[in-house]
C-alpha cells in the first residue's frame, strides 16, 4: 500500500481578514516547511495532516476537517485519536475510527469554518 504523505498548512494574513492554504506533499517541500514553520506559522495547531482517505465527493479528508456522514445533519471533526493509533470521526459525545466505508462529506474546516463545529 502506497500512502500518500501530505500536510495543510494554514497561513492567515491580519491585514486582509483571511486565510490561505498551503499544500506540501513532496520530500523537498515538507522538509522546507517544517523548517520554517515558526517564522510562517507561528501556531503549530493550523497544520493537519491527510488522511490518506477522500470523501464521498473525492476531496482529500485532513484532520480538522468538518464533515456529515451518511447525509445526516450532525457535524463530525476529524481528528487524530491516539487510542486507535488513526483518525477518528468526533463530536462532543463520541468517537469512530475513520475508514473507507464512512460515508464522509467534507463540509469545512476549524481553520475557516470553526461556527461549524460549536
Amino acid at each position: 500500500m502506497n500512502r500518500v504523505i501530505k500536510f495543510r498548512a494554514w497561513l492567515s494574513d491580519s491585514k486582509n481578514n483571511s486565510n490561505q492554504q498551503m499544500i506540501f506533499s513532496d520530500n523537498v517541500g515538507l522538509s522546507c516547511f517544517f523548517d520554517n514553520i515558526s517564522s510562517w506559522l507561528g501556531d503549530v495547531n493550523k497544520i493537519s495532516q491527510f488522511s490518506g482517505l477522500t470523501d464521498k465527493n473525492g476531496t482529500d479528508i485532513y484532520e480538522g476537517d468538518i464533515c456529515i456522514v451518511n447525509k445526516k445533519s450532525q457535524k463530525w471533526q476529524i481528528k487524530w485519536f491516539q487510542p486507535y493509533c488513526g483518525f477518528c470521526l468526533e463530536n462532543k459525545e463520541e468517537a469512530y475510527p475513520l475508514n473507507e466505508s464512512n460515508d464522509i462529506e467534507i463540509i469545512g474546516n476549524i481553520f475557516e469554518n470553526p461556527e461549524l463545529i460549536k
